[in-house]
């Protein structure tokens, strides 16, 4: 997004200083994340915000590079909730350091269920958050996906897989040693 990584040229907009107090851009932005200047998410997000609120201000909302700040502010916006429900599970996913990486445990760790999609079996799970009678859950397995549930659609992990009738096929092995590993990982 080379727009929005350096002040708009004064051919391109001559009354940019006029009109924004603050000037902050992309290029800014990825310095300051390599040289730990946020001591908070929402530190980080004030200045994304402030990309996109120096755009509408210049350019209007109807403007290519107001909406392409405006699609930044979305990108990040995913990341920040992802990072605000848990900091660990943000860092092992977007860096992997080990191939092993999501037997790691959290701090706090994640409570461990049995979870049931519609049109699957009950798979071994983390559980994410709670809301309502929903349970945000990442599944053990290969590619450790997301899924709400309904707490009706949860079991605790005390349930044998026996009694949930589980077919134990070669994927859900898989899974389930993860999970295995992740209980161990977290008792020591």
């Amino acid at each position: 997004m080379p727009e929005l990584n350096q002040k708009p040229s004064k051919e391109i907009c001559p009354f940019y200083d006029y009109f924004i107090h603050t000037h902050y851009d992309l290029t800014m932005l990825q310095k300051d994340c390599q040289n730990c200047v946020f001591s908070s998410v929402d530190e980080f997000q004030a200045k994304v915000e402030l990309i996109s609120h120096n755009y509408s201000v210049v350019f209007g909302e109807n403007n290519k590079l107001t909406k392409l700040a405006k699609q930044v502010i979305e990108e990040c916006q995913h990341d920040l909730v992802e990072l605000r429900l848990c900091q660990n599970c943000f860092h092992l996913s977007n860096t992997k350091p080990v191939k092993e990486w999501f037997c790691k445990p959290c701090q706090p760790p994640h409570q461990v269920v049995w979870a049931k999609q519609k049109g699957f079996e009950f798979w071994p799970a983390k559980v994410i958050r709670v809301e309502d009678n929903r349970i945000d859950v990442r599944f053990f397995g290969k590619q450790h996906p997301r899924a709400w549930v309904g707490a009706d659609a949860v079991r605790a992990i005390t349930v044998s897989p026996a009694q949930l009738k589980v077919k134990k096929k070669p994927q859900w092995k898989q899974a389930n040693d993860e999970m295995q590993e992740y209980i161990r990982q977290c008792e020591c």
